[in-house]
């Protein structure tokens, strides 16, 4: 399990992963890749994408309900201006969640969209590319598996998931390596299968409380 940090939380109850592997995501996805250094060689947008649906449809019994979701992709210096503004770090991170929705609100949203009402807005991801890369290289992954990996962690923390407690997080990590498989990527949280380099660290999580807006993010 990877280790965990923890600041404070507001603990929400999170939709059931889903019953019908068959569900249709029905997402409205807003993914802004501008120039990236992930590299020329992907269709970033496509794979953020792929991984967003995968998350939504293999954890959530209302993946037939309407979405929305913006994504989108930042230098370290804009990472670095949100993480210190809304978490306190001084740094830049590889992806913070901002929840549209809070998770004690999010059947009563779906319900309603059920009904005919607006999509359920669940929030947007903010994504560091040069973190994301530099992590990669640290842990010895494929750039695309570890932006797949972020992509879905942080959607999972739009739908209430998160990783508090010893119980949580196993039960969160479960339910990744599950959602990435559909995707064809290996284990994150094998040891055996990423080696960590000489100056890199395996990942870690931190969910933290910002008052009036929930953001989650990394150490």
């Amino acid at each position: 399990m990877s280790t965990l940090s923890s600041v404070s939380a507001a603990s929400g109850t999170a939709p059931q992963i889903a019953s019908n592997a068959t569900a249709t995501a029905n997402i409205c996805l807003e993914v802004e890749v501008g120039d990236t250094c992930l590299g020329p060689h992907e269709n970033w947008a496509a794979i953020i994408e792929q991984a967003a649906r995968a998350a939504f449809v293999g954890s959530c019994v209302y993946a037939a309900q309407p979405v929305e979701i913006y994504i989108e992709l930042v230098p370290s210096t804009r990472s670095h201006e949100l993480n210190k503004d809304y978490r306190g770090k001084d740094k830049p991170t590889n992806v913070l969640s901002f929840p549209g929705t809070e998770p004690d609100a999010l059947a009563a949203a779906f319900a309603f969209a059920e009904k005919g009402g607006p999509p359920v807005a669940l929030g947007d991801l903010i994504i560091a590319d040069a973190v994301v890369v530099q992590e990669a290289t640290e842990q010895n992954k494929p750039v695309a598996h570890h932006l797949m990996h972020l992509v879905v962690h942080g959607v999972l923390h739009l739908l209430g998931y998160d990783h508090m407690i010893d119980h949580d997080a196993e039960k969160m990590e479960a339910l990744e390596r599950k959602i990435l498989a559909t995707l064809n990527v290996p284990d994150p949280y094998n040891s055996d299968l990423y080696e960590p380099n000489s100056d890199g660290a395996n990942l870690y999580w931190l969910m933290v409380l910002i008052p009036h807006n929930r953001v989650f993010g990394v150490v």
